[in-house]
């Protein structure tokens, strides 16, 4: 009982079909596997005549009269049409349907009568595979055998060509008999044999390759060559597909055109050159002079007006008791709004002036930990500070601080259901380096180029001054501001100093 239980264990474990049938042909057992493989259950298929079961209902009469002999002969015998190792036939499920596979027979005897063993694999993505194969071969001897160009299969070992098309012999000359038996030492026109032969090795090991090189004709003439490599594998060994481009016209045009552009070339970009740096001076000035008149006329018409609504603002927020709590609220909305547009004024000017620096030397880390005093950061904003204040830098520390403000204010807007902004600072070159992430929406692909330019925003409020100021500032500095973003991930923006300020801008030292 043991060993019939353990054999029903491992036969309902294979994948494969295995069928029991007796000396009638006559199903006893059929596993798990048969079932799924030709659709009919256990209790279905045993006690049906297997052939009844399994045989296509295409079958020829000669093939159904061979099955009937083969199974007289094997009731007698135990050896049969079948019994021979693995044969491929077609078999037919339960739906009627037919497909491939392998069957193999073994007789075994069972209380004195024959019964035969059937092991049945279902090889119907194997033969898919092999007819996509042989779809693949046949699309590619015929793109191989067509092609314009030469197209070669070469062994690395010996150099020689397994195979080629017309145009790799014609282009050199040859004649398909003359050329089958050359090898690629044989037209290779640089390096000796044995070079050619480690040349191809590298190749083979690199898995292809793509350089130039010159070809032998059969008349002894020379041609300019573009090889392509790839390394394959057929029938089991490795082989070096290459695609020869004759490009020696190409070559030879290319020279000529070099001679007679280089010099023209050269006095294109002096001109551009020239050209490119009046027209940034002439609309550097024109900007900051209209920017300039700009803010003078604000600043004189508005700054005045403005200070009495806030002086005013500030006298009425005194008298408590004569105002309401939304009467006090709107008091509190008009002095946020005399502030904001305060600001507005002093972006303009300060982004219309020269960039005065007071260097002082002093550490960044105190500068960044005064900067964050200055925001409000929300509770739903976690700030993770990598900072490692270990060195002093020379750096005007109001303007700097003004960078850093503005960098994180950036960074809180741009997290609105709350996120991390992670603070890492980096020492290179005599440099040093502060990067600002966070995890919010990231800046979109259109918008990117535009974020450093003045008179740009996507706030509903500002003038778009915050950024362009930052890097003025920056830049007043000997640095360089920069930003990498990813939609939906984040925005960095890395503000590199160097530790001594190397322009030649007017700048006052305090100590």
């Amino acid at each position: 009982m043991d060993n019939i239980e353990k054999y029903q264990a491992i036969t309902n474990s294979v994948r494969d079909a295995i069928i029991l049938v007796d000396e009638n042909a006559v199903v006893s057992y059929w596993n798990p596997a048969a079932e799924k493989t030709f659709g009919y259950t256990s209790k279905e298929a045993i006690g049906k005549v297997i052939h009844e079961l399994v045989v296509p209902e295409s079958m020829c009469q000669e093939g159904k009269a061979r099955i009937d002999l083969s199974v007289k002969t094997f009731e007698e015998t135990g050896v049969g049409y079948f019994t021979v190792g693995n044969v491929e036939l077609v078999g037919r499920r339960k739906n009627g349907t037919e497909f491939p596979v392998e069957l193999s027979i073994s007789p075994i005897k069972l209380s004195g009568k024959w019964n035969a063993v059937g092991v049945v694999k279902d090889i119907s993505e194997r033969k898919k595979e092999e007819q996509e194969m042989k779809d693949e071969e046949q699309r590619y001897h015929a793109l191989f055998n067509r092609a314009p160009i030469g197209v070669l299969i070469v062994d690395p070992t010996t150099t020689g060509f397994i195979e080629f098309n017309d145009a790799a012999h014609k282009q050199l000359g040859y004649s398909r008999e003359e050329f089958e038996k050359l090898s690629i030492a044989d037209i290779e026109a640089k390096g000796s044999p044995s070079e050619a032969l480690l040349y191809i090795s590298e190749m083979v090991s690199k898995g292809g390759e793509e350089f130039e090189t010159e070809h032998r004709t059969k008349d002894g003439c020379s041609r300019n060559i573009l090889v392509s490599t790839r390394a394959i594998k057929l029938r089991g060994k490795t082989f070096l597909h290459c695609i020869f481009h004759d490009i020696t016209l190409r070559k030879e045009m290319e020279n000529q055109l070099e001679k007679y552009s280089k010099h023209l070339q050269e006095i294109v970009q002096e001109k551009t050159s020239q050209l490119a740096e009046a027209q940034a001076q002439i609309v550097k000035s024109e900007r900051l002079t209209a920017i300039g008149e700009l803010a003078g006329m604000i600043g004189h018409d508005l700054r005045n007006p403005l200070a009495g609504i806030k002086n005013a603002t500030f006298y009425l927020k005194r008298k408590d008791e004569c105002f309401s709590e939304q009467s006090k609220e709107m008091l509190e909305i008009i002095n946020k709004c005399v502030e904001h547009s305060n600001k507005i004024i002093n972006d303009l000017l300060d982004y219309s002036r020269e960039t005065r620096l007071e260097l002082k030397e002093i550490s960044l880390g105190s500068l960044l930990s005064e900067a964050f005093s200055m925001v409000q950061v929300p509770k739903k904003v976690k700030v993770v500070n990598h900072f490692r204040d270990t060195a002093k830098i020379k750096v005007d520390m109001d303007k700097l601080e003004r960078v850093f403000v503005n960098l994180i204010k950036n960074a809180i807007d741009a997290m609105p259901n709350g996120g991390t902004i992670s603070i890492v600072s980096m020492e290179a070159n005599d440099h040093l380096q502060l990067s600002f992430t966070d995890t919010g929406t990231g800046i979109p692909d259109d918008v990117l180029p535009k974020i450093f330019s003045p008179l740009f925003t996507t706030k509903a409020q500002g003038m778009g001054f915050g950024l362009a100021i930052c890097k003025r500032i920056v830049e007043a500095h000997d640095g360089t501001i920069t930003v990498q973003t990813e939609k939906a991930k984040g925005t960095t923006f890395t503000v590199t100093l160097p530790f001594e300020p190397k322009q030649k801008l007017e700048v006052k030292e305090i100590g």
